[in-house]
């Protein structure tokens, strides 16, 4: 018995010591999981790609503004090569534990001259360190240009940096009213403006019927060249018809591309582009991604439109309109002058259904509507992590161009986060008198939405009417400052904001404190 105790007593002690030897877990550490990346690529040609890290140390990676977690590209160390930029940021509400994984799905674009290139990322936090496991190095063979057919008898070359717009202008012009043009997966090279004016179907070839993003499925890219340079809303235009249906279709500005610095030398433009140099003049249809003008029964659905020059990535207007299920991010530069762009510019829209879009670093308003009597504004997710945004949402009038009339409309369960570096200046904003203080906005039940970390959380100046008031309640606010910084200075600061004067607002029995200050021309 004494022998076993014994026994079990050294056994005790040896686990012990071999506990206690035991290297501390590092505060930061990774493992790499799993990634999906293409090993062939054509020149020029963009695709999703997605890395797997899993959390092997103690500390939490957030977004943590500055000093946040990241995913940066190695061989060689700080690239730019894929994505344009060295790093891959967290989302602001990621908060990944020791042992969780994070998924990083992001797209990239080939370089221009074909060739062998190195795909490599690692783990940092930046300013302090790089740190875990890379990823497995993947060389990617970039390949010359190829022909696809886009309609019958017509084709284009991937990756020759020719203008692809007549081509698709063509076969738009060759498809039936009522019809549908799928059109391969690649990027095509815009720098003549393609027109829809009959009711028709424009989507990516193989995505019918699917409910997945372009983040993940490989779709069609529309790509504005730096040639591009036009003041006629966009290089994708739909007008004056009814029932179209944009889907599945991916629409880059190329905004990195279309505004080089240092400028050039010579006179009068001050930008690498004619169009950046409009828009710095305050000329902002100059760089609209697309627009669906005085179209009927039209939808827009599972999208993306990114980087747009400035102005916004969709301007819409025409009733019964159908905006679901898209991306809307990077448009525009809100660190330049005028070089800001919306995500998505809904003009006026009775019965609109804009539901269930994401709106990323959009550098404008990332949501705006001047009008929809019983439109539906539902399920947004609005994010601002790096770039400074006038307003997540708002209910606008546009002058007396539209009518801010959103009786029976509804605005519900959507989410703006401003980050931890509170980049909106207003969370929601219902009313255009900080802008313009002689139209007003009526109509309108606003419930049920989240804000987080806005400078200003809600403010409401020049909405509702005696005779149709706004109706807002139960819109929880977090994160708001006593103070913070607007482009007119520093002002006192709420998560509500009603200014009574110039607003008519039913609170339906919401006793949420609101302040009474006035915002006019301070936006």
């Amino acid at each position: 018995m004494l022998r076993r105790s014994l026994f079990l007593f050294a056994g005790l002690l040896i686990a012990l010591v071999f506990l206690g030897a035991r290297p501390a877990l590092a505060a930061n550490d990774a493992a790499f999981v799993s990634q999906v990346v293409p090993t062939t690529l054509v020149a020029g040609q963009t695709s999703t790609v997605s890395i797997t890290m899993q959390n092997t140390g103690t500390t939490v990676w957030t977004q943590a503004g500055h000093l946040g977690h990241k995913l940066g590209t190695q061989n060689p160390q700080d690239n730019t090569l894929w994505t344009g930029s060295a790093r891959i940021y967290l989302a602001p509400e990621d908060s990944i534990e020791q042992w969780e994984t994070k998924t990083f799905t992001f797209t990239i674009k080939a370089p221009s001259s074909p060739g062998l290139y190195n795909f490599q990322w690692r783990m940092l936090q930046e300013g302090i360190e790089w740190f875990g496991a890379f990823t497995p190095n993947v060389v990617i063979n970039v390949t010359p240009s190829y022909a696809v057919t886009v309609c019958p008898g017509v084709q284009v070359e991937f990756g020759d940096w020719v203008d692809d717009g007549p081509a698709l202008q063509q076969c738009i012009n060759a498809t039936p009213a009522g019809g549908t043009l799928q059109i391969p997966a690649g990027t095509y090279e815009i720098s003549s403006q393609v027109v829809i004016n009959k009711p028709m179907t424009l989507r990516t070839l193989g995505t019918a019927g699917s409910a997945l993003s372009c983040e993940i499925l490989s779709c069609a890219t529309l790509q504005a060249q730096r040639a591009f340079n036009l003041n006629g809303s966009g290089f994708l235009v739909v007008r004056n018809t009814s029932r179209v249906t944009i889907d599945h279709i991916v629409l880059d500005g190329d905004l990195g591309e279309r505004i080089e610095f240092p400028p050039p030398p010579t006179p009068p433009f001050q930008h690498a582009t004619q169009a950046a140099y409009e828009c710095s003049l305050g000329n902002n249809r100059w760089g609209f991604n697309a627009s669906i003008h005085n179209c009927a029964n039209c939808k827009f659905t599972y999208n993306i439109s990114k980087n747009a020059l400035c102005g916004t990535g969709l301007e819409f207007f025409g009733h019964d309109a159908i905006i679901t299920n898209n991306i809307f991010r990077d448009n525009g530069q809100s660190s330049m002058k005028n070089m800001g762009a919306d995500g998505l510019t809904v003009l006026y829209s009775d019965r609109a259904l804009i539901t269930n879009n994401t709106f990323i670093d959009n550098s404008g308003m990332a949501l705006i509507v001047g009008g929809g009597r019983n439109a539906f504004i539902a399920n947004n997710s609005i994010r601002q992590s790096y770039q400074l945004a006038i307003a997540g949402l708002m209910l606008h009038r546009f002058g007396t161009s539209t009518p801010g009339d959103f009786t029976g409309a509804v605005v519900t369960q959507n989410r703006i986060d401003c980050g931890t570096a509170r980049n909106c200046h207003f969370g929601i904003m219902l009313g255009p008198h900080p802008w313009d203080a002689t139209v007003q906005i009526s109509g309108g039940t606003v419930h049920g939405n989240t804000v987080i970390n806005a400078r200003q959380g809600i403010n409401v100046e020049g909405a509702g009417t005696i005779s149709s008031p706004l109706t807002l309640y139960n819109n929880p606010v977090s994160g708001t400052p006593t103070s913070a910084s607007f482009l007119c200075g520093t002002r006192q600061t709420s998560p509500l904001n009603i200014y009574t004067p110039h607003s008519v607002v039913n609170r339906n029995g919401d006793i949420t404190p609101a302040t009474n200050r006035l915002w006019h021309g301070c936006p």
